[in-house]
């Protein structure tokens, strides 16, 4: 009968269930060619116990320096996955030499390697050719270029905050220092000045982007379920919002370039644009691509450098000494002819550049790493050989408070980097090796100078100290740093 067939059916189903699952257990448990590497159980069968572990509080960087403060250097995080906490660890998988190569976890967005972003794209090759183009974008004339209109925007952001304390009384540095890098991305990358600070408020697509990246910082131990939940109906309404918003900046960037009059490209979209046209082998390789790359611009331009500024702006309030030496410091700068700071010269003011490079070392704008896959004849760390085909990671956020290569890890000390009490080779915020962030000289020029804007304008103050704590303390791992609310007193200097 039906019902007996089904029955019979249903037998044999759950007898192959059972037994496919009880041989995957006992596989990934003693078989696995990870099985020597310690780990939690419950991790050595499936990634899911990181997504159970970090679903609520969206903090993947501390659950990995819990991990590693238990089992050691080499901890097994997932069915394939390893996080290495050893310097040597970073040119053996993220150098030029390293055979690594980009996890899955890359193609989330896309597996077809002719529709994503540089960042994305998995191959080594067209990877090359496609940073040429950015290199020359963000090369140091170009650098000299953007330099003038990113003084313009800090002193803008010095005024509104001043209006700001007369209003209000008190001024959100975060939320400050997400309008101040937007702006400063749409100059960068479009040509395009987003007057976000000017108007004190945030375009919603990039509302939307914050919301988006959490559900992808969510499920990041998982991509494969990424993509999954995505093409639910309604499930990424939010993030196409934010999609429909950067597509209107690249097709304006494109509709502008065709009316060229043969100006030179003097932001990042119209470098790739005119590649495109010159048919030039590191252009776009589809308009996809080109489109991604615009996303690209918005996350990587905005993201990285709103935490990281209002982390410093958080430091410097929470050690008011280092920051009068840091005021102290621009004091003694150099004035230029025209009586005001030279700010091109700033890179030379060393204790400016130890602010900014401590701030990265406890607070890197992307805390967990960035996943490669071993070759298949694996890779040798130091004592420890690491087999083929497996994920692995180096999280620079728990790489940079260890103790062992950054004496009183977890201190806000900035005169490490003056006396040299550090080790470089297990400090990479920006990344390392070929794939490293290719606007990160940028970076440094930009945080130099709205910082040193604020110095020599304003003593802070926490506004409320139960907020502050919030702040340091509940930052959200969201592939990119995420961070609350942050309330100070933007006082004036006498």
């Amino acid at each position: 009968s039906i019902l007996s067939a089904l029955l019979h059916a249903g037998i044999l189903n759950s007898a192959f269930t059972l037994a496919f699952t009880t041989s995957l257990i006992v596989y990934r448990l003693f078989f696995h060619r990870l099985h020597n590497f310690p780990g939690p159980l419950q991790a050595r069968l499936s990634r899911l116990y990181l997504v159970a572990r970090t679903y609520r509080s969206l903090q993947l960087h501390v659950e990995l320096e819990r991990l590693h403060q238990r089992y050691g250097d080499f901890v097994r995080t997932g069915p394939r996955e390893v996080s290495i906490l050893r310097p040597s660890a970073i040119p053996a998988i993220y150098s030029r030499n390293s055979r690594c190569r980009k996890s899955l976890w890359y193609a989330h967005v896309s597996d077809n390697p002719r529709q994503v972003s540089l960042h994305m794209g998995r191959d080594p090759e067209m990877h090359h050719l496609r940073r040429r183009i950015w290199d020359k974008a963000l090369n140091m004339k170009a650098k000299l270029a953007y330099e003038s209109a990113i003084v313009q925007k800090a002193a803008s952001m010095v005024q509104q905050i001043r209006g700001l304390m007369r209003k209000d009384g008190s001024v959100d540095a975060a939320h400050w220092s997400s309008l101040f890098a937007s702006d400063v991305m749409g100059i960068v990358g479009f040509g395009d000045d987003f007057h976000q600070v000017d108007c004190g408020q945030e375009h919603p697509a990039i509302a939307n982007l914050h919301e988006s990246m959490e559900f992808l910082g969510r499920w990041t131990p998982t991509p494969w379920v990424i993509g999954l939940l995505a093409s639910l109906p309604g499930a990424a309404k939010k993030h196409s919002s934010f999609l429909n918003h950067t597509s209107r900046l690249v097709e304006g960037k494109l509709k502008a370039w065709q009316n060229n009059d043969g100006q030179p490209p003097r932001d990042i979209l119209s470098w790739l644009i005119s590649a495109m046209k010159d048919n030039d082998p590191g252009k776009p390789p589809t308009i996809e691509a080109l489109h991604e790359d615009g996303r690209l611009v918005v996350i990587a331009g905005s993201d990285t450098l709103s935490s990281t500024l209002a982390h410093a702006l958080y430091y410097l309030t929470a050690y008011p000494n280092e920051y009068k030496k840091l005021q102290q410091a621009l004091y003694n700068h150099p004035i230029g002819t025209n009586g005001t700071t030279e700010w091109s010269t700033l890179g030379s003011i060393t204790y400016l550049d130890a602010i900014i490079q401590e701030t990265l070392r406890l607070r890197p704008a992307a805390p967990s790493g960035q996943p490669r896959v071993t070759p298949p004849e694996g890779i040798q760390i130091d004592e420890v050989w690491v087999p083929g085909n497996v994920n692995v990671v180096v999280p620079q956020h728990v790489l940079h408070r260890d103790e062992r290569f950054f004496p009183r890890g977890e201190e806000f000390l900035p005169q490490r980097w003056v006396d040299g009490a550090i080790s470089k080779d297990a400090f990479f915020p920006f990344g390392s090796g070929p794939r490293a962030c290719v606007g990160k000289r940028l970076a440094m020029v930009e945080l130099r100078i709205i910082l040193a804007h604020i110095a020599l304008n304003f003593d802070l103050e926490f506004a409320d100290e139960r907020l502050a704590k919030a702040f340091i303390t509940q930052g959200k791992d969201t592939v990119t740093y995420t961070v609350p609310p942050l309330p100070l007193y933007f006082h004036d200097r006498k």
